[in-house]
Order: structure tokens, then sequence, then C-alpha cells
């Protein structure tokens, strides 16, 4: 991949992420100013859990969704990469919802269905943008980025101002927000015609998981080291004393999408330039570990 594109591919990637840094300083301090300590203590615990489970429950079958959709051009291998890719997730889902059920009464004091159904779609949304990206539509992928955080943004107002519905209020407006976009890139790119029991490869399921699987580990290495403290926090201070590290969490969330913006434009020139499969998984685990 030529240097042009991997600056264009970056700045794409950019655009995209544009929107999560806009949320993070413009809704932090109206988090501050209508929720109350606990409110938003308890919201953050929702958001941090799910990032928690996010790489367990999804397998990281994003990743490997990107990696075979941009190393192939053929209409039935595709079909296969997303097909294997809605049954890993399926399957996973509804462990995760059995799962939920059976212990979420020992974790979460209210919200559980509510909760319940914004995990489901925060899991499902990485999948949707990453196959906008590996069938080739990154102008889409900027669009559903930006819709998915302005409309996050007017319904958040609209619910904790208004109605004066809290918390609630911020879980309402992101699946609303989530659903949307899901929706959107699977009527509007037809995603229903990739998949079909036809085109389900178990040899190829197999490949996507060696390739996904170990991925959990660097997530969820990432995930200890910012956010497994905020535990200790509840468990010592309760949920009040988040509010102080929600704040400093945003520099360091930011720094990061900064640095992750870069990354995520060599792992696609690695996914375009590699000819041996081998050397591009290497390449590709290497950018993720570092």
């Amino acid at each position: 991949m030529s240097e042009s594109n991997l600056a264009k591919n970056t700045l794409i990637y950019a655009i995209g992420n544009i929107g999560v840094l806009i949320i993070n300083f413009v809704l932090v301090p109206f988090y501050t100013f209508f929720l109350t300590k606990e409110e938003l203590g308890y919201y953050d615990f929702i958001v941090t859990t799910a990032m928690f489970i996010a790489p367990f429950a999804t397998l990281q079958v994003e990743m490997a969704i990107l990696r075979w959709l941009l190393d192939n051009d053929s209409k039935n291998i595709k079909k296969s990469v997303i097909t294997n890719s809605f049954f890993i997730l399926s399957i996973n889902l509804l462990l995760l919802t059995a799962l939920f059920f059976a212990f979420s009464k020992y974790f979460i004091d209210k919200y559980n269905i509510i909760i319940l159904f914004y995990y489901v779609l925060f899991f499902l949304y990485p999948l949707f943008k990453q196959i906008l990206r590996g069938i080739g539509k990154p102008k889409q992928y900027i669009f559903v980025e930006i819709c998915y955080t302005s409309l996050f943004l007017i319904l958040s107002i609209l619910f904790i101002v208004h109605f004066k519905l809290g918390v609630k209020g911020l879980l309402i407006s992101n699946i609303i927000a989530l659903s949307f976009s899901i929706l959107f890139v699977f009527f509007n790119n037809k995603i229903y015609n990739y998949i079909g029991k036809q085109y389900f490869s178990k040899s190829l399921l197999i490949k996507m998981l060696k390739y996904s699987v170990p991925m959990i580990l660097n997530i969820s290495s990432v995930w200890f080291m910012t956010s497994a403290i905020k535990y200790f926090i509840i468990y010592f201070n309760r949920r009040n004393f988040k509010l102080i590290l929600r704040k400093k969490g945003i520099v360091v969330n930011t720094s990061t999408k900064v640095t992750k913006i870069q990354k995520e434009g060599d792992k696609l020139a690695v996914f375009a330039e590699g000819k041996n499969g081998e050397i591009k998984v290497t390449a590709d685990m290497v950018l993720m570990s570092t």
C-alpha cells in the first residue's frame, strides 16, 4: 500500500472517531451537571463492565472479519466470512443472555433488561463497522459513526434534561443510537444477502477463531491497565467516587484514541500488502499488542 493510501486510511479512521472524542469532551460536563455522583458512577460501572465483557462475548471476531474481507475478492468467501461471524456472535450472545439472567441480580441494582439490550447492541456494533471497512465503504463508515454520536448526544440531552430519566435516559439513548446505526448498515448494504446456511464454512470458522481468539488477551490487558481499578474504588468507596476517575479517564482515553488511529491505518496497510497469510497474521498481532 502506498504512503498516500496509508495516509488516506488513517485519515478516514481518524474522522470516524472524531465523534467519540466530541462525546467525551461535550457530554462529561453535561453529565456532571445533571447527574448525581451516584448516577454517573452507576453508568460508568455499566460501560466499564461492557468493555470488559466485549472481547469474550465477541471473541474479537470483528478483527477476523476485517482481515478476511480485505484479503479476498471472492464474493462467496465474503459471504462465508460474514455468515460465520454472525454464527459465532449469535451463539455467544445467547450464552451471554443466559449468564446475565443468572448472575446480574448480584451486580446490577436496576434497569437489568435495558442494560442487557445495551450490551447486546454494544457487542454487535463493532462487527457492522468492520464489515463496512472490509467491503470498502470508508465514507459510509464515517457517516455511521457521526450519526451514532450525534444521535446519542441529542437523545441524551432530551432524556436527561426534559424527561429527567437520568441513567435510564443515557442507556435508552445509547440503545436507540446503536439500533439505528446497525439497522442502517444492515439494510443499506443488504447484509442479509451475505448471510445463509449455504455459506457457512467450518474450516474457515476455525481459521477465523484461531486468528481472533488470541487477541482477547491483548484487549483484556488494556482494560485491566486502564479500568480494573474502578472495581476496587467501588468496593472501598462506593460508586460516587468514580466521578473523579471518569474525568481523569477522558485525557487517557483521548490520547489512546490518537495513538490507535495511526495503528488502524498501519493494520490496513499490513492487510493489503501481505501476500502470505501467516505473515499478515503475525504482523497484525504485533500491531495489536503494541
